[in-house]
């Protein structure tokens, strides 16, 4: 490994652990363990903005208007109908695109889904929140767009 990348997978590492620190903090016990790679998150996101994409296609989303904090709501109870509790699941949390993606159980989602939102890529200035299974085969998405915000379910 070349200098260069051995310097960015300590950085990974580190932000990893600090970021391990704040979730235990929080009551949700994970190691560097549980982060996917980068090259295995990217290439889930791809194949969930692919579903999201043919969801579009085929109308198969709820559309809401623009009142995050109700959405946000309903996104939860969303969660909780459809995460199975002994399944595992990829969060994208913020960076994840550059530390990798979360695998957390299911339970763990549902208990601590308020701090899960708050965590997520939503919650700092971007437009989404993406949990999937391990292999895009089953996910709930909040999309904001730049006129209303989507659910996806599938």
């Amino acid at each position: 490994m070349d200098r260069k990348k051995r310097i960015e997978e300590l950085r990974r590492k580190n932000t990893i652990t600090n970021l391990c620190k704040t979730w235990i903090n929080n009551g949700i016990n994970i190691s560097i363990e549980n982060f996917l790679g980068i090259e295995e998150t990217l290439s889930l996101q791809n194949k969930i903005l692919s579903k999201i994409d043919e969801m579009n296609c085929q109308n198969a989303c709820n559309i809401y208007g623009r009142d995050e904090m109700n959405i946000v709501s309903v996104y939860i109870k969303e969660l909780e109908n459809n995460i199975c509790s002994r399944e595992d699941y990829v969060f994208f949390a913020r960076e994840s695109t550059e530390i990798g993606g979360i695998i957390l159980q299911g339970n763990v989602i549902i208990e601590k889904k308020e701090f899960i939102v708050k965590e997520s890529e939503l919650s700092f200035t971007n437009c989404c929140i993406f949990l999937s299974s391990l292999n895009a085969e089953k996910g709930i998405c909040l999309w904001r767009g730049e006129y209303d915000i989507r659910i996806y379910i599938w």
